[in-house]
């Protein structure tokens, strides 16, 4: 997760500098970004149940507005055995209720 979540930023700041230096190539840059991650949003929908579990938890803890976005990439770390210890509660629950 900690590799995903480098990537997803990497590939933000990566966008971010090709936007400044191409800004007549700002749409099809803009498209190209956005299939790819359509593209991997479905690979995550239709991963194992681990990874959705994980991803829904991720998402759910990140803040909405981008100025929190911003402060949590600039200080936050993610604990990852708590992590695991929520996604294991969360697939037991789902168990249990199937």
């Amino acid at each position: 997760m900690r590799l995903a979540i480098k990537d997803a930023r990497d590939g933000a700041w990566d966008l971010t500098n090709q936007l400044i230096a191409r800004p007549a190539d700002a749409a099809e840059l803009i498209a190209v970004r956005d299939s790819e991650t359509a593209d991997l949003g479905r690979t995550i929908l239709g991963g194992a149940l681990p990874v959705r579990v994980l991803s829904r938890f991720v998402a759910r803890s990140e803040p909405a507005e981008v100025h929190h976005v911003l402060d949590a990439f600039a200080d936050r770390t993610v604990d990852l055995n708590a992590v695991e210890a929520i996604v294991q509660l969360e697939a037991g629950a789902k168990r249990r209720k199937n």
